[in-house]
């Protein structure tokens, strides 16, 4: 996976082709804080720029951007959350096509 990334996304030709990407969604972070200043609304940054990142990654990754029909943060957690689980198949392999994780 570490390899993936390092040529799929963090290679520096990557990295240029996805400049005109980030500096697009920057962009529009501005224009969004910009709006939000002349009305005096109180800005949560750390969720702004979460989203920033969150936005970017994919458009990077799925070359698309973000909507409701498909949760890429979701999909890592689960990921994350199913990689450390025990598999009870793993020690009783008849056990296999019952899928009990616990």
């Amino acid at each position: 996976m570490r390899k993936l990334c390092n040529i799929q996304l963090f290679h520096t030709s990557k990295v240029e082709i996805f400049a005109p990407l980030r500096k697009e969604e920057v962009g529009l972070l501005i224009k969004s804080l910009r709006k939000s200043a002349t009305l005096h609304e109180v800005i949560d940054v750390s969720k702004v720029v979460a989203e920033l990142i969150e936005n970017i990654n994919y458009k990077m990754i799925l070359g698309r951007s973000k909507d409701d029909k498909f949760d890429l943060k979701e999909l890592v957690h689960e990921e994350l959350t199913l990689i450390g689980m025990f598999d009870l198949a793993d020690y009783l392999p008849w056990l296999r096509p019952f899928d009990l994780q616990v």
